[in-house]
């Protein structure tokens, strides 16, 4: 399928992280000359990339990844099982500056490619992501989920890491934190809404 990224609407914290094409290779696994060849490919600007046949699915990958980092939302995370790559993330799905859709998202990440930092139950850390219109409501108010990802494992900065999770606020971790404390099953995958304070969640973001 090819990338297709909504204008429509703005994230209030834009990640503007630039992503490593050897972090990303590894990510994806990609070894041998086939990594050779992704490497030489992705060297090349974005309009460039859009000439390659769309059963290149890894570039469909790199465009997105590329996308997600630069203009997805920063949301707050916190690690809640290391051996299942367990993160708990926060955000409001709210499009259009009604009311807030606040919800926590528990979802499975490749957290053994950190490999420069120690991992710890409960460690904030931060994570970028794009958002997916309902199908069943495409034009609703609100998104109908979100995908984060890690930038510890896309960046070969530690330093923008860390400054991505220096712009995370109190309130976003206040979110996060009494959020979290509504999921029954926190290590169990999927889209939870919760119930928070209107107000701390529209002054959050």
């Amino acid at each position: 399928m090819p990338v297709k990224f909504d204008h429509s609407t703005v994230a209030s914290h834009p990640g503007k992280t630039k992503i490593s094409s050897k972090k990303f290779l590894d990510y994806h696994n990609v070894r041998g000359l086939r990594r050779a060849f992704y490497a030489f490919i992705f060297k090349k600007p974005q309009d460039q990339l859009d000439k390659y046949p769309r059963f290149f699915r890894l570039i469909e990958e790199w465009k997105l990844a590329e996308i997600q980092f630069e203009y997805g939302c920063l949301n707050p995370s916190m690690i809640i099982d290391i051996d299942k790559g367990l993160i708990a993330t926060f955000t409001n799905l709210t499009n259009n500056g009604s009311d807030p859709t606040p919800v926590v998202k528990i979802s499975q990440q490749k957290l053994h490619l950190i490999q420069d930092k120690r991992l710890y139950v409960g460690q904030k850390i931060p994570s970028v992501s794009l958002y997916f219109r309902s199908l069943k409501e495409p034009e609703g108010n609100a998104w109908g989920d979100f995908e984060p990802l890690l930038p510890h494992y896309f960046s070969e900065s530690m330093s923008e890491c860390d400054d991505l999770l220096n712009r995370l606020n109190d309130k976003q971790w206040k979110c996060l934190e009494f959020g979290l404390e509504q999921v029954q099953t926190p290590t169990q995958t999927g889209l939870y809404h919760v119930v928070l304070d209107a107000k701390l969640v529209n002054t959050a973001y």
